[in-house]
């Protein structure tokens, strides 16, 4: 199923894509939605764009927007200019400006931040385990080619 309008209303339902100014997803599953404003109650966004987005007890893949608030919500990735989280977990996060209200990051990338949260590595620690999971993907490629090239 494909949208594309002014408001997009789904409940109980699921979309490979949605485009709208207003889109307002309940208990509802979207592969892709591109809107100006996004409120997702229940609901699951594998990527979404959008100017300002509102979540409520919704998880996400890959979030884009300016800003972003989310209460009681997931999302591996988060990039926003302003992101407020509350009792929110997330993988890595991206914002010029973060506030939150108790929460779990793998990774918090921000120029200020307020609140109280826990961050399970700091920016040592995540650099320092990408370059060894690159070493470590690297080696099993070579490993992969030297074993199974055949001549």
């Amino acid at each position: 199923m494909s949208e594309h309008s002014q408001v997009v209303n789904m409940y109980q339902s699921e979309a490979a894509s949605v485009t709208a100014e207003l889109a307002r997803i309940s208990q509802s599953s979207v592969d892709s939605l591109q809107a100006q404003e996004v409120d997702l109650r229940q609901a699951g966004v594998r990527h979404v764009k959008a100017n300002s987005l509102r979540a409520q007890q919704s998880a996400m893949v890959m979030l884009q927007a300016g800003e972003a608030d989310l209460d009681v919500s997931s999302v591996v990735y988060a990039q926003a200019n302003t992101l407020s989280l509350h009792s929110s977990r997330a993988f890595a996060l991206r914002g010029q400006n973060v506030q939150v209200q108790g929460g779990r990051f793998g990774l918090l990338l921000a120029d200020k931040v307020d609140g109280e949260f826990q961050v399970l590595f700091s920016q040592r620690e995540a650099v320092l385990i990408g370059l060894l999971a690159g070493l470590f993907s690297g080696l099993l490629f070579l490993l992969g080619r030297a074993l199974f090239h055949k001549s």
